[in-house]
């Protein structure tokens, strides 16, 4: 008997419609069957939720990729795996709230820890080759590393200079062109100029392929999609008054999608290309010449060494704020596991615009609606669905599935045991 299956249009279709079903669930786990927004709760316990939430996500997406690189039964499982992990970001949210009280930061930093331990995990399974990144150069590396560092030492100083002299200009567009876009974007100018001028290395080194370009686009705007999706249907279910979120913001649309465009092309795109980008690969290639034949060993250095630089870069802002040292030691921890998540998305899709557009929206977590709670941030949603993207990168990436289905040619030769 021929059993008929579901073709994988039709599974996506029904798996991204997937969070409308288990937030009803959700609901119906809770004690009072009324779910709690995530701003109306202790942020040291919505923090431990989403970082114990995402663990367990990271968890998931370790074992898809054991799967899928060997190849076992990955077709069949991927689906359950999907699942698994809608269920996980929605039902147990109202788990969790309902049995913490209270979170130290210690708790959440012993628990980024264990998220940076299973991203270790995921680097060694996934065992990239880098083909595109071959090109290694000391003295751009010492330029961008001038660069980074005269950039943080005098951050404040150029934001204020350039806030007296564009600010007319930035009023002029209502808020649409910001000064995070306008600095950043001169950066990374500076930074492909010093590239440009101190040796072989281009654009496609860094990820920045034009030929898949459109492809991680528009898998980054179905991602951003859901994510509104989600938010507008979390909020109807808790009764929230749907409240256009620009409305609520000074200068309304512009300044709302302004936003966007200055912590995506802004900070994203300036921060991946030097952290992701070049960094991440450099320390790699480097090593790569000192070491040899040691792969992994090379790898597993350059995704820590690099990805701790960038967490460190972050530090002055919390020093700045007079924060405790165990505060300082999670948002330390936290960057780092940011950063090493951004660099799995890089190695996963080969490409530099998802870790751009992830970190970005991330950054810029502001939804179209919001309830009538304070603007209700999509930083939980927007990581977890990452999370997922990443999972099922192989259902958007045509030219690695055509060559896992084209057939191996058999050869009978005295190595085939």
């Amino acid at each position: 008997m021929r059993v008929r299956t579901l073709s994988d249009k039709t599974l996506q279709a029904i798996l991204f419609c997937m969070p409308i079903l288990f937030l009803g669930v959700s609901l119906c786990v809770s004690d009072d069957g009324h779910f709690q927004m995530a701003n109306q709760i202790d942020v040291t316990i919505r923090m431990f939720m989403d970082r114990l939430i995402v663990f367990l996500l990271l968890l998931l997406f370790l074992l898809s990729i054991f799967m899928e690189k060997n190849r076992t039964s990955w077709k069949k499982t991927r689906s359950l795996l999907v699942i698994s992990a809608l269920t996980f970001m929605i039902v147990l949210r109202p788990i969790i709230l309902n049995h913490v009280d209270s979170v130290s930061y210690v708790s959440l930093s012993v628990l980024t820890a264990a998220q940076i331990g299973v991203l270790i995990m995921v680097l060694f399974v996934l065992n990239p080759k880098l083909t595109n990144c071959n090109h290694s150069n000391g003295f751009s590396f010492l330029l961008v590393f001038l660069l980074v560092g005269l950039t943080i030492m005098f951050n404040h100083s150029i934001v204020e200079i350039s806030t007296n002299m564009l600010q007319k200009y930035v009023e002029l567009t209502n808020g649409f062109i910001t000064f995070r876009l306008i600095i950043n974007l001169l950066l990374f100018l500076i930074f492909m100029a010093c590239l440009k001028i101190s040796g072989p290395l281009k654009s496609k080194d860094l990820g920045l392929d034009p030929s898949t370009f459109l492809r991680s686009l528009w898998a980054c705007l179905l991602l951003w999609c859901v994510v509104q999706i989600t938010v507008v249907v979390e909020l109807l279910f808790t009764k929230e008054k749907l409240t256009v979120t620009f409305r609520m913001i000074e200068d309304g649309f512009p300044r709302w999608l302004g936003g966007y465009l200055g912590y995506i092309w802004g900070v994203g795109l300036f921060e991946e290309a030097v952290f992701r980008g070049f960094l991440f690969v450099q320390v790699f290639l480097f090593l790569k010449r000192k070491w040899g034949v040691y792969q992994k060993r090379c790898l597993l250095c350059a995704f820590i060494l690099s990805q701790m630089i960038f967490g460190l870069v972050h530090v002055p802002d919390s020093i700045g704020s007079h924060v405790g040292m165990d505060r300082l030691l999670f948002r330390f921890m936290d960057v780092t596991a940011a950063g090493m998540l951004f660099t799995i998305a890089f190695i996963r899709t080969n490409h530099l615009v998802v870790p751009v557009v992830i970190h970005g929206v991330l950054d810029y977590s502001v939804p179209i609606f919001s309830g009538s709670a304070p603007i209700q941030e999509t930083t939980y949603w927007v990581l977890s669905y990452s999370i997922l993207l990443l999972m099922v990168w192989s259902w958007f990436d045509t030219d690695r599935k055509a060559a896992r289905e084209e057939p191996v040619p058999t050869t009978h030769s005295a190595e085939t045991f």
